[in-house]
């Protein structure tokens, strides 16, 4: 199944969607070990479930 991944910090919210876009990350997502969602804004959002059936694989 084609997806996505974040591998490194990322330090603005992101969107799981349906098709790539800015910041739009279609599902699955996959964040590695080595990844991480962490806006610098302060009371920012990490992360939206743009569509009903989105997942996240979180591998630790």
């Amino acid at each position: 199944m084609a997806g996505s991944t974040i591998s490194a910090k990322v330090t603005i919210g992101i969107t799981l969607g349906s098709a790539i876009g800015l910041y739009t990350y279609p599902s699955p997502l996959t964040i590695t070990s080595g990844g991480e969602i962490a806006p610098s804004a302060i009371g920012a959002t990490g992360l939206i479930a743009a569509i009903s059936a989105g997942y996240t694989a979180v591998q630790r």
